[in-house]
C-alpha cells in the first residue's frame, strides 16, 4: 500500500486552460516547462492518476520536485508555483572571475584550435591553464563561467 498524496492539486478550469496552453510553449524556461507538465500531470480530475514516481520517471525529474511543485501549488497557488524564486543563499563564491572570465570566454567565442571543430570543456580549461592568467582551473569550474555564446 502506498503512500498518499499530501498535497492535490485540483486546477480550475481556467489554470488547466493557461496550463495546456504554456505546455505547448517552446520558448518558456525548462524549470517552467516542467512543473506545467507536473501539475497538469497532478491535476486530480484526470481519469488516470500517477503517482509522484510515475510523473518523475515520465518528466525526468526527482520525486522530490514532483512533491515540491505539488506542495508550492497547495500552499501558494499556481502563479508562485511557476514564478522563479532567486535564492540568494544558495549562491557560491565564484571561482572564475576577472582576467580569468574574460580569457575563457574570449577562447569559447573564437575559433576552436586546429584539428578541433567545437571548444569542449576540457579544451577550454587546457587553454585557460597555459594562458596562465591565473590559477589552474578544472572543467568544472569553466562550465560555470557566466558566457552566453554561441
Amino acid at each position: 500500500m502506498g503512500r498518499q498524496i499530501q498535497n492535490k492539486v485540483s486546477l480550475s478550469r481556467d489554470e488547466r486552460t493557461k496550463l495546456e496552453t504554456m505546455s505547448r510553449d517552446s520558448s518558456l524556461s525548462a524549470r517552467t516547462a516542467k512543473h506545467v507538465l507536473i501539475l497538469l500531470a497532478l491535476n486530480d480530475s484526470r481519469s488516470q492518476r500517477l503517482n509522484y514516481l510515475q510523473i518523475a520517471a515520465a518528466l525526468h525529474v526527482s520525486p522530490t520536485t514532483v512533491s515540491q511543485t505539488a506542495k508550492d501549488y497547495a500552499l501558494n497557488g499556481l502563479e508562485d508555483t511557476l514564478a522563479y524564486h532567486f535564492n540568494p543563499v544558495s549562491l557560491r563564491k565564484r571561482k572564475i572571475i576577472g582576467e580569468l572570465e574574460a580569457c575563457v570566454i574570449q577562447l569559447a567565442c573564437g575559433k576552436a584550435p586546429k584539428g578541433y571543430a567545437d571548444w569542449t570543456l576540457e579544451l577550454l580549461t587546457r587553454e585557460a591553464n597555459k594562458k596562465g592568467v591565473a590559477e589552474p582551473v578544472c572543467p568544472p569550474d569553466v562550465k560555470k563561467t557566466n558566457s552566453s555564446h554561441g
